[in-house]
């Protein structure tokens, strides 16, 4: 499947595309077959691993990917047990893929066939509220850890694809028990275990027995972050609790996040009465302090404020930072000067250029839906509309909801459809792909430099053109103007923007580090870890201030 864009330009620009096969005018169907042997053609298409094959087929059945898959990783079972496997499987529909199948069962064995399918089937699901996406793994295995299940028999009571399970195995579980609503989510954990040589089984049933509505204002507002409370059974003999413990963890680096929260808590449960205390992340509470007429058990309210000596030294660095970075700026300031009086230049809308083969316009892609086709979870970035607005570097994924891989190029510019603002940015590095509601400009280097039809783009009047009358702007970029003029003056001129974009950047950035600059040292003086330098306490002890 690819987009309705790209479809319609190759329609237009090659004679020998592929005639459509049914459908309407406005909405055409096309013979796959014919279109991938035109795309190799025309060096647009690679050719397809074995696993992709077989995914984009269990993708496309009528039947969902989770059932597909559960019916291939039974054939897989079979071989691995040594078990003749049936040659007409249930769906009628997976009957091609058994060659395919069998070739990469060849290759990487049972288990690994499976693990590749599954890593497809994952980033497939991510977006989907019945499956654990794989990036979830890591919460996973705290909760694993927290739980201290290696040597036990777990039980997960709403499994889904089997997230807990995987990490109950992994964390070197005696047998790991799931139960889940979908049979065929269910035959998937199932089935993982299986080839992984885990004991243990996940049947279909449903954990839920009743559902009690709480008295309106009594629940937490949606606004309230999620707290995972981790509950132990006391030894009979054992006396009640004193302390505990509550980490806040949510301004964490998440790759060191789980072996931080683990430390923690394998230091108070060593021992129960230990005062566990670190700065802004963790500390053991007396129950009795938790007691009040509030009840409150929020972590961040708990927790002390970071100390003088750690508060300066950040302080001191956000001060650094921001002084060099407010150095650096009148060096990013373009010279302009007035321009003299003369004749108004002409100028030329983005369809017009699109027209004369002055640039190429893409876009913008719309979602495909949760049955889109997939691509592998470890494949480019996808560059989102927040990313374009906040001057970062791409940061999404496909997750099989994009209709069209679109590589972008250096010298691309990239523009949201919907924003406060128009917002153009130029592509300074290749690797990642154009996501949804996203325009491309790919500009001819002859007729146009990037970065002037970037600054043009960006000017308040094309804004008032090109805008819909709505709070939240939506662009239709083919009514904005540009100037014409010659391409060494574009030039000129796109430098001149260029510069602009990274004083733009920086003052982005000074923003954000003064903010940070203000809160540290208002929180400072008022918890007493800081002191103004004038201080009569500084002045009778220096050494305080250091």
């Amino acid at each position: 499947m690819v987009g309705r864009a790209a479809v319609s330009n190759w329609r237009k620009r090659h004679a020998d595309f592929p005639t459509p096969m049914g459908g309407s005018a406005a909405s055409p169907e096309f013979d796959l077959a014919q279109v991938e042997r035109w795309l190799r053609g025309q060096g647009k298409l690679g050719e397809l691993s074995t696993a992709d094959r077989i995914w984009r087929h269990l993708a496309g059945t009528g039947s969902s990917p989770a059932a597909g898959l559960a019916a291939v990783g039974t054939l897989l079972l079979a071989r691995r047990r040594g078990e003749r496997p049936r040659r007409q499987p249930v769906d009628p529909h997976l009957a091609p893929l058994l060659p395919d199948l069998d070739a990469l069962a060849e290759e990487r064995g049972p288990q690994g066939a499976f693990d590749e399918l599954w890593q497809r089937f994952a980033a497939h699901s991510a977006g989907r509220p019945a499956a654990t996406p794989d990036d979830l793994a890591d919460l996973a295995d705290l909760m694993v850890g927290l739980a201290g299940v290696g040597g036990g028999t777990v039980l997960d009571p709403a499994a889904g694809t089997g997230a807990l399970l995987r990490a109950a195995a992994r964390a070197g579980c005696t047998a790991a028990y799931g139960q889940e609503l979908d049979p065929d989510l269910a035959a998937l954990a199932g089935l993982w275990l299986a080839l992984h040589d885990a004991p243990g089984q996940v049947r279909p049933g449903d954990s839920l027995r009743a559902v009690i509505a709480l008295p309106p204002g009594v629940g937490a507002a949606h606004g309230v972050p999620l707290h995972l409370w981790v509950l132990r059974r006391a030894a009979a003999d054992a006396p009640p609790p004193a302390r505990a413990l509550l980490v806040d963890a949510a301004g964490s680096d998440p790759a060191a996040l789980s072996a931080r929260v683990l430390a923690a808590w394998q230091a108070f449960t060593a021992a129960g009465d230990a005062e566990v205390d670190q700065a802004g992340f963790a500390r053991a509470v007396p129950v009795i302090e938790l007691l009040d007429e509030d009840v409150d058990l929020t972590p961040a309210r708990r927790q002390p404020a970071a100390g003088g000596e750690a508060t300066g030294e950040r302080l001191v660095r956000t001060r650094e930072r921001l002084a060099a970075l407010v150095a650096d700026l009148p060096a990013l300031m373009p010279r302009v000067v007035a321009a003299p009086d003369g004749p108004p230049e002409n100028t030329l809308t983005v369809g017009e250029l699109a027209r004369t083969g002055a640039l190429e316009l893409i876009g913008p892609i719309k979602s495909a839906g949760p049955d889109g086709p997939d691509s592998p979870p470890d494949g480019p970035p996808v560059l989102t509309a927040q990313d374009v607005l906040d001057g970062r570097d791409a940061s999404g994924r496909d997750g099989g909801r994009l209709g069209q891989d679109v590589p972008l190029a250096v010298g691309d510019v990239v523009v949201p459809m919907i924003a406060l603002q128009l917002t153009p940015r130029v592509v300074t590095a290749e690797g990642a792909l154009l996501g949804r509601n996203l325009y491309l400009l790919r500009p001819n280097p002859a007729a146009l430099d990037p970065w002037f039809l970037a600054g043009q783009l960006r000017t308040s009047a094309n804004e008032r053109q090109a805008s819909s009358l709505s709070g939240t702007l939506r662009f239709d970029l083919r009514l904005a103007q540009v100037r014409r003029l010659p391409l060494g003056e574009q030039r000129a001129q796109g430098e001149a923007f260029r510069r602009l974009a990274a004083f733009e950047s920086a003052i982005r950035q000074a923003a954000a580090l003064g903010a940070e600059l203000v809160q540290l040292t208002a929180d400072g003086l008022a918890s007493g870890g800081l002191l103004p330098a004038d201080d009569p306490q500084v002045r009778r002890n220096p050494l305080r201030s250091r």
